[in-house]
């Protein structure tokens, strides 16, 4: 986040380009499970708030990074 901060990326862009990830990654968990419906749905759905957080984690440190550099 810091470094995508100094290099003038947004805070849309470094957030979009984390969420990103859930479609490659629901896609592997789909083929990896896909004879067992209940797994795959229990391991998307964490997947996919393990993704969300870590997409919060980032505004977060994007923003105190943000406000370093103007200061």
């Amino acid at each position: 986040s810091k470094t995508r901060a100094t290099q003038g990326f947004g805070i849309a862009e470094t957030v979009t380009f984390v969420l990103s990830l859930k479609k490659p990654l629901t896609a592997a968990i789909m083929r990896e499970f896909q004879r067992q419906p209940v797994g795959a749905l229990r391991e998307v759905t964490a997947a996919s708030d393990l993704i969300d957080r870590l997409g919060l984690l980032v505004t977060e440190e994007f923003a105190r990074a943000r406000e370093e550099i103007i200061v």
